[in-house]
């Protein structure tokens, strides 16, 4: 009877692994569609944080550079720069990023997320407030 079981590894060893190739350094894309962006400060990368920036950036040009929240909090007055604005998530990022979707536009065109000075995203918190429709 022989006991192989006994002496084989029950998990690879690291070095007996290949490496896990990202398909998209940039974004995670879940199942559900969602996309959530690598702009972690410690875990994230160069081209994530890009990317959240470039969406900012594309979400503060559509809405002509006012604030998402300025109609809905009387937050802030007049045009927002870019480098005051902030990501905007309109469903919030829910339990530690559960829900977090960084797309700024649906697969049916409707906009999603904004553009927010920071001080309207601060009050405006982890609440929910459709400023899309």
């Amino acid at each position: 009877m022989s006991h192989a079981y006994l002496t084989a590894p029950a998990f690879p060893k690291p070095k007996d692994t290949p490496p896990i190739e990202m398909e998209n350094r940039a974004f995670i894309t879940k199942p559900d569609g969602r996309q959530i962006c690598r702009n972690h400060p410690l875990a994230g990368t160069s081209e994530g944080r890009a990317e959240y920036k470039r969406r900012i950036t594309a979400m503060l040009e559509r809405q002509n550079g006012i604030c998402c929240l300025a109609v809905h909090l009387n937050c802030c007055a007049g045009p927002l720069s870019r480098k005051d604005a902030s990501f905007e998530h309109e469903h919030g990022r829910g339990m530690g990023g559960l829900r977090r979707d960084d797309r700024i536009e649906l697969p049916n065109g409707d906009w999603i997320n904004g553009a927010a000075c920071v001080n309207g995203n601060s009050l405006k918190g982890g609440n929910r407030l459709r400023y899309n429709k």
